[in-house]
């Protein structure tokens, strides 16, 4: 009996265009297994030529899972993560990275967007919300696996008293956010409280290795994106004005 063989990957990495990160500026390419220094690896990243190898013979699913992670490898490793950094350190990086991508890699983003989307939830309209300008709803909550966690806004004098814009407390479910945050100061902040959330619920802490929280967001971001996607059109509309 003959089975169809997977759907090459090279369609998706095709449409991106390459991108920056930090001081890296890469372009991810369709690759077959001969050419890459690891035969056992999947994807593959030369930081000196800036080119990312990706198996041309997966399936897109599996691509846009190794890319995802790819990019979380990226954003650490343009922040100077290691096995030493706690957690605070990869919510801050994994938050500001995305940022960092969405404000200044809008081609990449846009194109790598439509793809998730595609893959993921078809017409969530999170393209949409990039692209438009106008921001969305608040949404009330997040949800991780059987787990939810409450967004609400706190006056910022109470947040001035405690040195921060917003806060994640282990165990409680709720994320709290000055009230007077928004655009992109707002999409950052809440997207660093959330991390909090995410990792709490995979049981990432200031042990963890680098590779655990690589693994471990890449997933977290994707079932996320899945499981609220009003609150991923809320946070893309966030951050989808250019920076100035």
């Amino acid at each position: 009996m003959r089975y169809p063989s997977k759907k090459p990957s090279r369609s998706l990495v095709s449409t991106l265009p390459s991108y920056r990160m930090g001081p890296y500026q890469l372009r991810i390419v369709a690759a077959p297994q001969a050419s890459f220094i690891d035969k056992r690896r999947k994807i593959e990243a030369d930081w000196n030529s800036g080119i990312v190898q990706l198996r041309g013979d997966i399936s897109e699913s599996r691509a846009l899972a190794l890319l995802t992670r790819h990019l979380i490898t990226a954003i650490h490793y343009r922040s100077g993560l290691n096995d030493q950094s706690d957690e605070e350190s990869f919510a801050h990086s994994c938050a500001s990275g995305l940022v960092e991508l969405a404000l200044g890699q809008r081609e990449f983003f846009a194109e790598f967007l439509t793809l998730v989307e595609r893959l993921i939830k078809p017409r969530a309209g999170w393209h949409n919300a990039y692209l438009s300008g106008r921001v969305v709803a608040t949404p009330k909550r997040i949800i991780c696996a059987n787990r939810a966690c409450l967004i609400r806004f706190v006056p910022a004098q109470h947040c001035s008293k405690h040195a921060a814009y917003g806060f994640y407390t282990i165990g409680q479910g709720i994320i709290e956010l000055s009230d007077q945050l928004s655009g992109a100061n707002l999409a950052l902040i809440a997207l660093h409280e959330t991390m909090h959330f995410l990792h709490e619920c995979a049981g990432l802490g200031n042990r963890s290795t680098e590779a655990m929280f690589k693994t471990a967001q890449a997933k977290l971001l994707l079932n996320s994106l899945r499981d609220n996607p009003g609150y991923w059109r809320w946070w893309l509309s966030l951050v989808s004005q250019p920076a100035p």
